[in-house]
């Protein structure tokens, strides 16, 4: 089986966790090796579309949330909601 080296770590230790666990690495265990390729060639972190109905939803509630931020900041401004 081919090893990748581990991207976090520099041989299975990470010096400034040297306070946890003796700055073990813990995506690899200490090996400083892992069992797949870590780079992100070709990955997309969001590789999703949201349906129609999921997007107003998000859309109609962050309309909903920018109103109320804006009212709490009318209301602690003493300025007079419109």
């Amino acid at each position: 089986m081919k090893l990748y080296p581990c991207d976090k770590c520099d041989n299975g230790q990470i010096a400034r966790y040297g306070h946890v666990d003796n700055g073990v690495c813990f995506k690899c265990n200490g090996k400083g090796k892992l069992p797949y390729d870590p780079s992100p060639k070709g990955y997309i972190e969001n590789n999703f579309e949201w349906s129609e109905q999921e997007r107003l939803e998000i859309e109609a509630e962050q309309e909903m949330i920018a109103r109320a931020e804006e009212e709490n900041w009318r209301i602690a401004n003493n300025i007079e909601p419109y």
